[in-house]
């Protein structure tokens, strides 16, 4: 404990930036103001050089800070997907260590440099419920303090002007909230407050993490904050916890490039968000030098994520025997006519508790058999064994958590041979209200993650993009 402080893990990531790695590691640890932590450096693909200055870290403060464990993990390339996913899973790998050892952790980077007693200031904000982060001087963005003292490396970092702003932005024992930067940059507060160096609870990683493999460019595009506000996690800011981020610099050996070893790898395993992305950017300024929407470019965003949808769906739902639609919606809820009714489905039965969608789904299918449309709470139905498939395309989301346990472990029961979710990775304003229709239902009440759900023996068999660049994953669950 560092006083009535619990002990923490910090996690930082390296491959080649050794003298990136000297100068951010000397920083943080002397500028710490205590020694009760546990540093564990993710390596990936490491020089001997690297390795060297790993090795005598713990040695080197060893008399002066003698609380402190310097920890050694290493993260095994995935092939199959490009450089910026394997540094998320570089990511994934060190909190996985941090949390098996300690109730909090925390992220900070190699191109960072640290003022004195940036960690003590952060855990003495530490709260089951709170990310806390540091105040942030950047040189590559102007949502936090910009300002630009160079590479951290000895020779390049101009140290002195660094302290010189921090002894003037510090505000000591000032905890700033959310809400107190609510639409600074048009953005929700929480937006304004992410930041590294961060801590944050063990708790907060098993419902929000891990970090996904498949967004690319900077932390709010792996959802992560969006997952942990979601969740009903609160974002605060230390005014006397202080860090400098060079900010848009990759981990090559110079700071300026990518590693020698990943010069031929793809950078993203997802070349289909860039065109997203792009195309989006173009539509943009279309909008602004002409004054409209150019429908043409989202409609080829659409089309494109509506077939890798259809293609994830038809790879693995069955095609025959009975299923079970929870959720049916009313005729605008077209997930029930693309994936349901072109099936050899004996019988397709549609449950909502919204009755004129209800209606509305009676009204068409009146005159054909196959087909059954009850208004009910299918918490409320003694089923057990009875439909080959049940579908929940975009339902656990208007669950509490603890419901959503509830109604997964039911439909597995009812469930012959699969059950299949589709639910959304990210909302756009959090848990936002949807009242779509008037329906009082529409409520988002949670945001579900991979490791939630593979905890019921769920497998996600994939995602895909809004236009909006948020992602909808797809889970699966099959008796034996």
């Amino acid at each position: 404990m560092i006083g009535d402080y619990p002990r923490v893990s910090i996690v930082n990531c390296v491959s080649e930036a050794l003298e990136m790695l000297k100068f951010s590691s000397e920083q943080l640890i002397t500028n710490a103001g205590t020694d009760n932590f546990d540093y564990i450096i993710v390596g990936w693909n490491t020089t001997p050089q690297v390795d060297r200055c790993i090795e005598q870290l713990g040695e080197k403060f060893k008399e002066s800070h003698p609380g402190l464990r310097v920890i050694r993990v290493d993260h095994e390339t995935i092939k199959d997907i490009g450089y910026v996913p394997n540094l998320r899973a570089m990511i994934n790998v060190g909190f996985n260590k941090a949390f098996e050892l300690n109730e909090y952790g925390g992220l900070v980077n190699t191109d960072q440099a640290f003022y004195k007693d940036w960690l003590v200031n952060l855990v003495k904000h530490c709260n089951p419920k709170h990310m806390v982060t540091s105040t942030l001087i950047e040189a590559g963005r102007t949502r936090h303090h910009r300002a630009d003292f160079g590479l951290t490396e000895y020779g390049s970092f101009n140290l002195g002007s660094f302290n010189s702003l921090c002894r003037r932005i510090i505000q000591p024992d000032k905890l700033i909230t959310a809400t107190e930067r609510e639409g600074i940059w048009g953005d929700p507060g929480y937006k304004n407050i992410e930041s590294l160096p961060y801590l944050f609870h063990r708790d907060m990683w098993e419902k929000a993490g891990p970090w996904e493999l498949t967004l690319t460019s900077g932390t709010p595009d792996v959802n992560f904050f969006d997952k942990a506000h979601a969740c009903g996690f609160e974002f605060v800011m230390s005014g006397d916890s202080i860090a400098y981020h060079v900010g848009g610099v990759e981990r090559g050996a110079t700071g300026k490039s990518v590693p020698t070893f990943a010069k031929n790898m793809p950078y993203d395993s997802m070349p289909g968000i860039w065109r997203i992305k792009m195309l989006r950017k173009v539509a943009s300024w279309l909008k602004r030098k002409f004054g409209h929407t150019v429908f043409r470019v989202k409609l080829f965003l659409k089309k494109d994520q509506v077939r890798k949808r259809k293609k994830l769906l038809d790879s693995v739902i069955i095609s025959e025997g009975t299923v079970l639609d929870i959720g049916c919606g009313g005729l605008k809820n077209t997930a029930f006519e693309k994936f349901l009714v072109p099936r050899r489905f004996t019988k397709i039965t549609g449950i909502d508790t919204y009755q004129p969608s209800v209606d509305e789904r009676r009204a068409r299918y009146q005159f054909n058999d196959r087909y059954e449309f009850i208004c009910k709470d299918i918490r409320d139905m003694d089923l057990s064994n009875e439909y080959d498939l049940v579908t929940m395309f975009h339902v656990i989301e208007h669950f509490t958590e603890k419901e959503v346990t509830e109604v997964l472990q039911y439909v597995k029961k009812i469930a012959r041979k699969q059950v299949l979710v589709e639910t959304p990775d990210q909302f756009e304003d959090g848990l936002a209200v949807v009242q779509a229709e008037n329906n009082p239902y529409q409520e988002h009440k949670c945001l579900i993650t991979q490791s939630f759900m593979a905890k019921y023996g769920f497998i996600k068999i994939g995602s895909y993009i809004q236009t909006s660049g948020f992602t909808n994953s797809i889970y699966l669950y099959e008796k034996r």
